[in-house]
């Protein structure tokens, strides 16, 4: 069901939220999954490319237009009740906390006021390196990439995040436009032609690559991956992890 310029797409039960592109965020109604309905849209700044949502609020990347607070409480409506940054290519929630890609550096934000997103602390690429493009944050753990490698931080403490590790991607498999997914206890990297697991919680690097053409997103479900792109979707067995295959 096209709604515009789709770019990512957040669920939450039987409602799916929609960044589109120039049009900014739309709500759609999955209660008939091949039908979805559009109940709303909502314009936003710059361009919408990322969207993640919590209980009561939708955090969208909107590039040049910031990141955009949208109260999506109420079944009538969407309100854009707060922005932060001035180029914001990805987000994160956990729980008060939301990690963002703000110019080229990632930034943990207070949220406990939607209305008035407060700085608790920033990391910079390090001199000589390329600007970051995603995140993936949980507890005390986050995990930022620029286009060829992922570093692992430590951010117990927003005002002295600290980096405990990194997966060097040579340069060669290209992750613009990646997604870094946490699903349990590993963290999937979907890039162009490229499917990498990190395994987190035992600290060790399961890479994997795959010359599968463009990978935009994917998923941990029943015991597979899912990966999406360039208009397909591949499922991997991830059993073994050392060689995962297509079905």
């Amino acid at each position: 069901h096209a709604t515009g310029s789709e770019r990512d797409v957040a669920v939450v039960g039987w409602e799916g939220y929609v960044a589109t592109g120039s049009r900014g965020l739309s709500r759609m109604s999955l209660a008939i999954p091949t039908d979805p309905i559009e109940t709303y849209s909502l314009e936003l700044p710059g361009v919408a490319v990322r969207v993640e949502v919590s209980a009561t609020h939708s955090y969208v990347a909107c590039g040049t237009g910031g990141l955009a607070v949208v109260d999506i409480s109420q079944n009538d409506a969407l309100y854009h009740v707060g922005t932060y940054g001035i180029d914001v290519v990805d987000v994160s929630p956990d729980g008060d906390r939301l990690g963002v890609i703000n110019e080229g550096r990632f930034e943990i934000l207070d949220v406990s006021d939607p209305a008035a997103p407060a700085l608790l602390g920033t990391y910079e690429p390090a001199s000589g390196y390329s600007n970051y493009i995603n995140v993936a944050m949980r507890d005390s753990l986050a995990y930022i990439g620029n286009s060829n490698y992922v570093e692992r931080l430590d951010v117990t403490d927003p005002a002295a995040i600290a980096r405990t590790d990194s997966l060097d991607l040579n340069g060669h498999y290209h992750l613009y436009e990646s997604r870094l997914v946490i699903e349990g206890s590993e963290l999937l990297v979907a890039g162009r032609d490229y499917l990498g697991i990190l395994d987190f919680a035992s600290g060790a690097v399961l890479r994997e690559t795959k010359q599968v053409g463009e990978i935009r997103d994917a998923a941990l479900i029943a015991g597979k991956i899912l990966a999406v792109g360039e208009e397909r979707l591949e499922i991997y067995h991830d059993g073994l992890h050392t060689n995962p295959t297509a079905d």
